[in-house]
């Protein structure tokens, strides 16, 4: 046995499985260290992202009170970790520009290191979500005619419309401040409107941009022989009216240009008579109180000469003799556009639409980085009027650009600038062709269908899209200029959101809501409002859209 002792004690094949064993121990123990650390380390890259995400959240909220932002972002990561508790070390949130500072933690329950008695590991992280150093011009472009007034669901849509657009522009100064942030609003009807105290005083224009020379081919369409009258503009003709009758002063609307100058943006010039604008002025059409005749395409007409409906005869033709005008002519076509008629209006009849016919929107707010104004405008919104999708995008283009018209805007190409056209509609293109044979349509922006002077549309409208006969044929014509008004701003990187708001009992057709969403840069800025609470939704997805919100470092 002593032998058998002695011959054990002196084996050494038996210590490397001793020793083994005993080395095995912090090799575990570090193996499993790296397995905690690598699933600690993917639980902190989903805690970051998570909290990315929940900044973001908070910095595209209208919500400006720290404690509010804070509670956003807490729901929004226990929604992204339902099965873990996350915590909020630390918060901080400023707003113009909008800000939000996120500390965040959550603790990994440890699988290995338990052995080490580390039983659980804090993963932090911090996110900081800003405004980028960017500055915007952005024009409200808001359909107001007379189909605004109609149900929205809950209160009517133009309703609807001052709810949302006070929205947006409340979330988008709540975002940037006054630095960074210009809008302007663009109300529009059958035509639009500025502010004619600003730009004609008294009937007396002071604006280079207004055709206060005559000069321009489409001034005297309906108004002939005008020199013989002593009228040099249109401006003259309404102090005339406006001493027969107050209100007849010029409201502000304005004619569209000729063609192609009203789809684009073109500096207005005394080289280039049609690029100044023209005072839309509706002209007293033919009006004796008796039956009225003519013959047309081989048919012959009858109708009421003043009728106190479609045609708008607010006075008498007049008997006055000047040279080559004859108010009394008797040729119906003549007869309406005699000038000399307005030397002393004779009675005024208030019952008619009168010289600012189809002129029924606010006048429009030039850009600016005043709140409250945009604001005060926005509540002052009522609906009335035809629609002309085409003019209020020339017009919205207008007042974030500084070509010649308003000078509010910074060039284009302006570092770190963005212009914007936000258009919202809740029709199509309206250019009724009832009224009397003479002129075959309402007048409107584009003047009549036939003009006093034999003229047709030809110089207003694209080739092809001249010879209206119907009202289909120009919502056509009117379509065609709010594509080429739509492809040319986006040509100058002017960014284009565009709103369809069909509602139930007002829908827009399918062509309408297609030349819409073609009008948008791209088709996730084109939105379908249906009701209020929709329409409103999207204007606060349009501002979350233009923040530029982004996740820094």
């Amino acid at each position: 046995m002593q032998k058998l002792f002695r011959r054990f004690a002196d084996r050494r094949d038996g210590n490397i499985a001793v020793i083994g064993a005993l080395a095995m121990l912090p090799l575990l123990t570090a193996i499993g260290a790296a397995i905690d650390y690598s699933s600690a380390a993917r639980l902190h890259s989903e805690l970051q992202a998570d909290t990315d995400a929940a900044a973001l959240m908070a910095c595209k909220s209208t919500l400006t009170a720290q404690a509010d932002l804070q509670a956003i972002a807490q729901t929004a990561l226990n929604a992204y970790m339902p099965n873990r508790t996350v915590t909020i070390d630390a918060f901080r949130s400023a707003n113009n520009p909008r800000s939000v500072q996120i500390t965040s933690r959550v603790s990994y329950p440890t699988r290995f290191m338990k052995v080490a008695n580390i039983s659980a590991v804090s993963v932090s992280t911090t996110s900081n979500c800003a405004a980028g150093e960017n500055f915007y011009e952005i024009a409200l472009v808001l359909d107001t005619t007379g189909s605004m007034d109609q149900s929205a669901g809950s209160g009517t849509k133009i309703q609807a419309l001052r709810t949302a657009a006070t929205n947006f522009v409340n979330t988008m100064f709540t975002s940037f401040d006054t630095s960074h942030l210009k809008m302007s609003i663009v109300p529009f009807a059958a035509s639009v409107k500025v502010n004619p105290d600003t730009f004609a005083a008294n009937n007396s224009p002071s604006a280079a941009w207004l055709d206060s020379g005559g000069t321009s081919g489409i001034h005297w369409s309906n108004l002939q022989n005008p020199t013989g009258s002593s009228f040099t503009n249109r401006f003259d003709i309404f102090k005339k009216l406006k001493a027969a009758r107050a209100a007849w002063t010029w409201a502000g609307c304005l004619e569209a240009l000729p063609y192609p100058y009203n789809t684009q943006d073109t500096t207005p010039s005394a080289a280039t008579p049609d690029t100044r604008y023209v005072p839309l002025l509706a002209p007293d059409e033919v009006g004796t109180n008796t039956t009225c005749s003519m013959s047309f395409r081989g048919s012959t007409f009858t109708y009421a000469c003043h009728d106190g409906g479609s045609v708008n005869s607010y006075m008498d033709d007049g008997s006055a003799t000047s040279g080559s005008c004859n108010s009394l002519d008797s040729s119906d076509s003549k007869r309406l556009g005699q000038a000399c008629k307005y030397v002393s209006p004779r009675n005024i009849r208030t019952s008619e639409d009168g010289p600012n016919s189809q002129c029924t929107s606010r006048p429009l707010t030039q850009l600016t980085n005043t709140k409250a104004t945009l604001t005060t405008e926005i509540g002052a919104l009522d609906a009335s009027g035809q629609t002309n999708i085409a003019e209020g995008l020339h017009w919205g283009w207008r007042t974030i650009t500084n070509t010649g018209v308003f000078t509010e805007a910074s060039a284009y190409g302006a570092a770190n600038t963005t212009k914007i056209i936000v258009l919202m509609t809740d029709g199509v293109n309206t250019w009724s062709s009832s009224g009397s044979p003479v002129v075959r349509s309402q007048y409107s922006a584009y003047g009549y269908f036939t003009n006093a002077d034999g003229t047709t549309t030809t110089n207003r409208l694209p080739s092809g899209y001249n010879n209206l006969q119907t009202s289909d044929d120009a919502r056509a014509a009117m379509d065609q200029l709010t594509r080429e008004t739509c492809t040319n701003m986006k040509a100058k990187n002017v960014v284009i959101y565009s709103v369809a708001f069909s509602t139930p009992g007002n829908t827009i057709d399918t062509s309408g809501q297609q030349l819409i969403k073609d009008c948008a840069s791209s088709p996730d800025k084109y939105f379908l409002a249906s009701d209020a609470a929709s329409l409103n939704s999207t204007f606060t997805a349009i501002a979350a859209g233009i923040g530029t919100l982004r996740i820094t470092r």
